[in-house]
């Protein structure tokens, strides 16, 4: 019973790693955004000293043009080297704090120190004056520049970065303001709006995480509702909005198929054959699952289990799982006549059904879990398809299941059988290959 209550390990990657996934492949698709926009503003500084030079005193326009022309070289570095590698673009997400907000501090000192040199740092009460205006404009701009630096940090989403660049803001400022003799209870004004930005800027990133989660977790609920269930079921689910199955009891029929003999075929083929063929006929055979209404559990090597009447319940699932059985021999055949006519050998595939009470939930640890059914009726469905090959029949059904199916097929009986593992017999019989009319 342990085999068929085991999760489904590996059919999907988890809720969390999806999440991860997604985050990490947006914080890379920014850092080079990042990478761009600090070419583009590098190249303008450059381009500016020669149209119309912030500074013109000669002593002070060739270091100013010494800091732009390194910082230009850095932004061309890191573009082309995050252009070739994931893992130096993840890197250059931490770049906004630990290279332009401390060579912003450093041109801005420079700046501030070669107009204060030819003008003077004005006293307090020449702040009142035009004079001052132009001091108190640069402790306006300061703070938003600043500003909308932190604002590039919401490209990291990581809190960590915006807070450390947050700090680095406030610091910068707070230094550059007193270098300029900016009254103390504006720099106060200026690093609290700084403190505003950083808290917004948390804020953002905190529900940007929290949409890129609920958008990941969505999409891998999604794909699994879309792998395992049949689409008309698959959209029924997703409608209702049901996150999951707590555990309940449910009446369905199991269906368990397996390719006779394939050990033995398998260690003729190379892998990659053995993977083609395993991957051509699941989806053959789970095409007809989600034709006839079913679920498709999992796969096993080269069988699969799939149930009818859950998670939406089917009155008839009975008949749909024998519908189903004689679909999938049906399409066999179908599949054999083209591997004949490449001169590849025919398929043979076991099925065994069985009707009967199971327990449907999400069965799983927090990080890996799925919807899926446990019980003894899921044991009896495993071994009806073992008997198949005792029988040499393609087809088995128990009586649970040739009751509730009623006159909607013929029937052949055979017999009563023993089941590995279990005491007593169980009553069998084969489905004829056509529905009556």
């Amino acid at each position: 019973m342990l085999r068929f209550a085991a999760v489904q390990v590996a059919s999907f990657t988890s809720d969390r790693s999806i999440y991860e996934q997604v985050l990490e492949t947006e914080r890379i698709r920014n850092a080079r955004r990042i990478n761009r926009v600090r070419v583009v503003v590098t190249t303008i500084f450059l381009v500016q000293w020669l149209i119309a030079p912030l500074i013109t005193a000669p002593e002070f326009k060739s270091i100013a043009m010494r800091i732009d022309a390194a910082y230009w070289v850095i932004a061309i570095t890191l573009w082309l080297l995050a252009r070739r590698s994931e893992r130096i673009a993840h890197v250059c997400i931490l770049s906004i704090g630990l290279l332009d907000i401390p060579l912003i501090l450093l041109k801005n000192r420079f700046i501030i120190s070669a107009f204060a040199t030819h003008t003077g740092i004005p006293t307090q009460e020449e702040f009142a004056g035009l004079y001052g205006t132009i001091w108190l404009a640069m402790a306006v701009l300061l703070p938003c520049l600043y500003a909308v630096l932190l604002s590039f940090t919401l490209l990291a989403l990581r809190r960590t970065q915006v807070a450390v660049a947050g700090v680095l803001s406030m610091t910068c400022v707070a230094t550059l303001l007193a270098h300029i003799g900016i009254p103390g209870r504006l720099i106060v004004a200026a690093c609290m709006l700084l403190l505003l930005a950083t808290g917004l800027a948390t804020y953002t990133t905190d529900r940007s995480i929290s949409l890129v989660a609920e958008v990941a977790k969505a999409q891998s609920r999604r794909a699994k509702l879309r792998r395992y269930l049949s689409p008309s079921v698959a959209e029924m689910i997703e409608a209702s909005g049901a996150e999951g199955f707590p555990g309940e009891l449910r009446e369905v029929t199991v269906l368990f198929s397996d390719i006779r003999g394939f050990t033995s075929m398998a260690e003729r083929l190379e892998p990659i054959a053995v993977v083609g063929l395993l991957n051509a006929y699941h989806t053959a055979m789970s095409d007809i699952v989600f034709q006839h209404g079913g679920t498709l559990d999992k796969f096993i090597g080269d069988g699969l289990m799939a149930y009818f009447g859950a998670p939406v319940s089917q009155p008839d699932h009975a008949s749909r799982a024998v519908a189903c059985a004689l679909a999938m021999q049906e399409r066999l055949a179908e599949m054999n006549v083209v591997r004949q006519s490449q001169g590849l050998p025919a398929l043979r595939i076991g099925i065994g059904l069985h009707s009967g009470p199971v327990v449907l939930g999400d069965i799983g640890s927090p990080q890996q879990h799925d919807c899926t059914i446990v019980g003894d009726t899921v044991n009896v469905a495993s071994r009806m398809e073992q008997l198949t090959k005792q029988r040499d029949v393609p087809i088995l059904i128990s009586r649970q299941t040739r009751e509730l199916v009623g006159d909607a097929f013929q029937f052949d009986d055979a017999g009563e059988s023993a089941l590995p593992g279990r005491i007593g017999h169980i009553s069998t019989c084969v489905p004829l290959a056509s529905l009556k009319k």
